[in-house]
């Protein structure tokens, strides 16, 4: 499900930001899962920021699993192969943009995973 307000879809975005997410969904979230998989990717604007959010009706994590990858993602250095595509894409964001953006994960509601692209605009 794409759901990104019109005038978002002719942006740019940094390369090799969407697809390693969307994949981490669908190899990770949809494991076990044969049927009625979905993804959402919603856009969402404020003045010069954007968020995209990624959300997945797979697994999920378990309640210490996203705490331990919170923490991971908050580490400057890649150590280890776990979630290595996040962390990845995390360190990008923050290089181009400032530390104050990157990745954001979290549970959603209805379960799943969700993780969530903060950048701003390029000038």
């Amino acid at each position: 499900h794409l759901e990104l307000p019109e005038d978002m879809i002719q942006e740019k975005i940094l390369k090799l930001t969407l697809q390693p997410l969307i994949e981490n969904a669908v190899a990770h979230g949809f494991k076990d899962k044969r049927v009625n998989g979905e993804i959402w990717i919603k856009g969402e604007k404020r003045g010069v920021e954007r968020y995209i959010h990624i959300m997945d009706n797979g697994k999920g994590l378990t309640e210490q699993e996203y705490k331990n990858l919170q923490l991971q993602m908050k580490e400057s250095a890649i150590i280890g192969n776990r979630h290595l595509g996040l962390r990845n894409v995390n360190q990008r964001l923050k290089l181009i943009f400032g530390e104050e953006y990157g990745l954001v994960v979290s549970k959603p509601d209805n379960g799943g995973f969700c993780v969530t692209v903060f950048y701003t605009l390029l000038k």
